[in-house]
């Protein structure tokens, strides 16, 4: 493999394993809403609650993040226009 499919393929894999990220965190959140229906909460299960989707909320953010970075990585830019 050349040095620069070698990068192209890098570049894949650190996309596959944000979107992998993406749907772990789809799932944590089916498990959430499995195991503690918001329609049928009650006020006690209010603050434990929040505090997940609050949690949930902070992870979207990390991705998203990490998202943002190889985006806007001038790298990523050189590769799709070679």
């Amino acid at each position: 493999m050349k040095t620069n499919e070698i990068e192209l393929y890098n570049r894949i894999v650190v996309f596959y394993d944000i979107l992998k990220d993406v749907q772990q965190l789809s799932w944590k959140i089916s498990q959430l809403n499995k195991r503690y229906p918001l329609e049928s909460s009650t006020k006690e299960q209010y603050i434990p609650l929040l505090k997940s989707y609050i949690g949930l909320c902070e992870q979207v953010d990390s991705i998203a993040h990490v998202c943002r970075e190889e985006l806007n990585d001038e790298g990523i830019q050189k590769l799709l226009n070679e």
